[in-house]
């Protein structure tokens, strides 16, 4: 879709210049714009795969409000241009991922999020399901569906990538959800002044953020952001057991859910530099493997 017709049909938009920005991987066309003189984003999809992603973060925005969350959620409108979905986002600025390289301060950049994301934790902690376990089985075969489709050669016949071909999380007992996006990364998440803003969540918005801490702390390291390793191990103490002891889950399964977290984590950021980036996507499959045998040994 031409971002010169978009422009030209959706009323009030109008074109300016900056810097694309990505908020996930699905939607192809993402541009900077302006709307009724305030600086926007806009997020274009043509294909029913990008207008399910942009009904999906329709949906999230949705219920992360319902959840109480107003403060997280960028103003957006939707239009249909010519049966193409049109999300106009507010510009948040730039992301956590590249403001934290500038930072004199990275240190407490972490901190001011974590802060943040403590407070929403626990005014969105409701009892769960009883069949959330479904949710961490789902996550199971979602990176065992991209690791046979993309690390073809890296993972298949190794013992512990085929042992999660039967892992279920069914025994696990799972009291207390709250907010989770099982998808929280640090190209999606803006942080200005301190106040969060999230930009790309999922449908379902309610889970165990031991998986978003364990997904956040884990792309920093991919990305080599500053401070990132000694930042990894301070998000899995705060999931381990600040969110274990709030959620009421015992700490071995907060430790295996962790393991989940990195597995699906590093299964996808291999996957996405299995082409461009063979040798990169080679060491993060000793990561993938690693993490399929802690679950394992679990």
């Amino acid at each position: 879709m031409e971002r010169e017709m978009i422009i030209h049909t959706v009323p009030g938009l109008a074109a300016r210049t900056g810097e694309i920005r990505t908020f996930g991987h699905v939607v192809k066309s993402i541009f900077p714009a302006s709307y009724q003189g305030k600086d926007v984003v806009v997020k274009a999809a043509q294909s029913d795969e990008e207008k399910m992603e942009v009904r999906k973060n329709i949906l999230g925005y949705e219920r992360m409000r319902k959840m109480g969350l107003h403060s997280i959620v960028p103003d957006h409108l939707l239009f249909d241009v010519q049966g193409n979905l049109v999300l106009i986002l507010e510009d948040c600025g730039r992301p956590f991922l590249e403001t934290v390289k500038e930072s004199s301060e990275p240190d407490v950049m972490y901190e001011q999020l974590l802060d943040q994301l403590r407070g929403i934790w626990r005014v969105t902690k409701e009892k769960a399901p009883s069949d959330h376990f479904l949710v961490l089985d789902r996550l199971v075969a979602i990176l065992l569906n991209f690791g046979d489709r993309f690390l073809s050669g890296l993972v298949q016949e190794n013992e512990y990538w085929e042992a999660l071909r039967t892992l279920s999380f069914r025994k696990m007992y799972i009291p207390f959800v709250c907010f989770s996006d099982y998808d929280f990364t640090p190209d999606d998440t803006f942080l200005s002044c301190g106040k969060l803003k999230y930009v790309d969540p999922n449908a379902e918005v309610l889970g165990i953020p031991i998986i978003d801490l364990a997904c956040f702390s884990g792309v920093c390291l991919v990305h080599n952001l500053p401070r990132a390793p000694e930042q990894l191990l301070q998000y899995r103490e705060v999931a381990i057991r600040e969110v274990s002891l709030l959620l009421e889950i015992e700490k071995e399964d907060a430790e295996k859910i962790y393991a989940l977290g990195r597995l699906l984590q590093s299964t996808l950021s291999a996957c996405v530099r299995a082409e461009s980036e063979r040798e990169k996507a080679e060491v993060l499959v000793k990561d993938v493997l690693y993490f399929a045998k802690q679950l394992y040994a679990r």
